[in-house]
């Protein structure tokens, strides 16, 4: 009961200190919003994947957003790893924003719960494990990134890594189970998170030699678990070419100066260094500082844990022969030349022009696979010799990893994921990868932590809450009038467009977001990615041919938000009079709804006939 409620505790601390964060958030949790865009979307993301699985569960991914494009729900995260969760709040009737402002919350404070999980496993200090999990849970990379829910939700990252070193301290089918388990998850939270926590998690699995048949078998399930959900991205990457380039990707590739460039809304660092919003990954003093206290400071407050005793009492004496290198073997090794060789082709293909073919990222790579292998045993012994544990230095291993990630075009380690695995092409911002690196820190951190007195490690808990305090000013969004979207639900069309397709920020946002009442395909929305015809209607609005296009494609209603017309009102007005497909059905306000008929007049019956039944009802 002791351990439980000190879990308990811990949650509570986390949860108390998201909600005094980003307050008034919690205050408002049905109309505050960071912006009138992605949280617009991310919410009718939710919302349709409960909708979905308590509807028609094996169309998931036909979502009625940018009708009539193919699994609509894969032009962006899924989000299922967030949306089930949810489930009971949805069942319960709470609106969509409250719902995604309450997974934000939620997000916030399991991700300093698991990084606290992660740093009291390896380091056994309590008090340094919660300054982690403040410097990782609320790292001011996120302040940035509070219209992204699926990047604030980073809890399963360091999750991942506490199952697979809490399988190897005592194999089993359960705790194995619970490793894919965290997997899953994480591929169902974010596909950024998935691609990226795989190849840390494959890098540990190699360093810690787990070569375990019972640990492969889990991770082939988890992957069979995870396939159906990732098929339909493959599909729409197929169907309409959706993956990016490298220009997109070099434009979300942070350099070194990004990483002293702190979020905006740092209440310390903010301006400090400029840099743009998606590139701005400085984590903090403290996610600095501590770690390499770790490295000098040694260990005055705390002996090793039973685990880090009984590695060390393990471990055989090391030398150069018992490695199998002979001097004359250190200087003289038959990959030395391969290495040689490849960045030589690597310098080549840099710098002379005209050739044909680019990239020096694959030969590069193959080299540093190369000298991984060949220096690796020398690497392996000094690390044995080390003061640190096996486990300390795994989550090591995760900062290189997302330190090199990040700088995405620049270096050769995403350039070669992203040209090479096809997966990789769907991302866009690889300074993304700074929350692998965020997780290591992390765990140095309390480190770094756990070599200071116990008493001081107190006030730095309070330090940490200060290094990551934010200021927000959260937008006051006031749902739109829905009679017009419960009268479309009523009336069930087979799908409708909404006029103006572009206007103000956030407008194709709230179309979106009316999904959530009514659920009917439309032509109108966005999303991560955009289908060809949705590219093809927007510039056409207003213009001869739009109207047939929509009616080829099964539009049957035109839904004009007169107030948004803007400058567009008079020609809009014109276009309407004179379009002889058109026939007005009904008004709402400043909003008429238009009925397509084109030469078939049963589609102007049939939503009359909907419209008188629903005015007699």
């Amino acid at each position: 009961m002791g351990l439980i409620r000190r879990e308990l505790a811990a949650f509570a601390f986390f949860a108390a200190l998201a909600m005094a964060l980003t307050w008034p958030l919690a205050a408002h949790l049905d109309t505050a919003v960071s912006d009138a865009g992605d949280p617009l979307l991310n919410a009718f993301i939710l919302d349709w994947d409960n909708y979905s699985l308590t509807h028609a569960p094996l169309h998931l991914y036909a979502a009625p957003i940018l009708h009539p494009g193919k699994y609509a729900l894969a032009y962006s995260e899924n989000m299922l790893g967030i949306a089930v969760p949810m489930l009971p709040l949805y069942l319960a009737g709470v609106p969509p924003i409250a719902i995604h402002n309450i997974a934000m919350l939620l997000g916030f404070a399991l991700s300093a719960y698991a990084a606290y999980v992660l740093a009291r496993m390896i380091t056994g200090s309590t008090t340094a494990a919660l300054v982690a999990g403040v410097l990782y849970g609320f790292v001011p990379f996120k302040w940035d990134h509070l219209s992204h829910l699926q990047i604030v939700s980073s809890e399963w990252l360091p999750l991942m890594l506490a199952a697979l070193l809490f399988y190897r301290r005592q194999p089993s089918r359960w705790r194995a189970a619970l490793f894919a388990a965290a997997f899953v998850m994480n591929g169902l939270t974010n596909v950024y998170w998935l691609l990226f926590g795989s190849v840390a998690i494959f890098a540990s699995i190699v360093f810690l030699r787990l070569y375990d048949k019972r640990l492969f078998v889990v991770l082939a399930m988890a992957a069979l678990i995870l396939l159906p959900f990732l098929i339909p991205y493959q599909l729409v990457k197929h169907e309409y070419g959706m993956s990016r380039r490298s220009s997109e990707s070099l434009q979300g590739s942070a350099t070194p100066i990004d990483w002293f460039a702190a979020s905006g809304r740092s209440a310390l660092y903010g301006g400090l260094v400029t840099g743009h919003d998606e590139r701005r990954v400085f984590p903090g003093v403290l996610l600095l500082v501590l770690p390499l206290l770790a490295l000098v400071i040694p260990s005055v407050s705390e002996g090793p844990g039973r685990v880090e005793r009984a590695e060390r009492a393990t471990r055989p004496p090391r030398s150069l022969a018992t490695l199998g290198m002979t001097r004359g073997a250190a200087l003289r090794h038959p990959l030395d030349y391969p290495i040689v060789v490849l960045i030589l082709i690597a310098a080549v293909v840099t710098f002379v022009p005209h050739l044909p073919f680019r990239g020096a990222d694959v030969p590069l790579m193959l080299a540093f696979i190369c000298a991984l292998i060949r220096f690796g045993p020398f690497l392996r012994a000094q690390i044995e010799r080390s003061p640190f544990t096996l486990e300390q230095w795994t989550a090591a291993l995760w900062i290189p990893i997302g330190l090199l990630g990040s700088l995405g075009e620049h270096t050769f380690f995403h350039s070669f994921l992203f040209r090479v695995i096809t997966p990789f092409r769907a991302t866009r911002v690889p300074a993304r990868w700074a929350m692998i690196a965020y997780a290591g820190l992390a765990v140095w951190a309390a480190i770094g932590a756990a070599r200071i007195r116990k008493p001081w490690r107190i006030a730095l808990i309070a330090l940490a809450v200060v290094d990551v305090f934010p200021i927000i000013h959260w937008t006051h969004y006031t749902p739109p009038d829905f009679t017009l979207y419960r009268w479309i639900a009523a009336t069930r069309p087979r799908a409708i467009v909404e006029l103006p397709m572009v206007g103000r920020f956030g407008l194709e946002s709230q179309y979106v977001y009316a999904e959530t009442i009514h659920h009917m395909p439309n032509f109108s929305g966005t999303s991560g990615f955009e289908p060809p015809l949705h590219r093809q209607l927007w510039p056409m609005q207003y213009q001869d041919g739009f109207v047939e296009l929509l009616a080829q494609n099964g539009c049957e209603l035109v839904v004009v938000h007169e107030e948004e017309l803007g400058a567009d009102g008079e020609r809009a007005r014109e276009w309407v009079m004179k379009n002889g497909c058109l026939v007005l059905v009904r008004r709402f306000g400043t909003d008429a709804v238009y009925s397509i008929t084109c030469g078939n007049r049963q589609r102007a019956s049939r939503i009359s006939s909907s419209t008188s039944a629903t005015s007699a009802n």
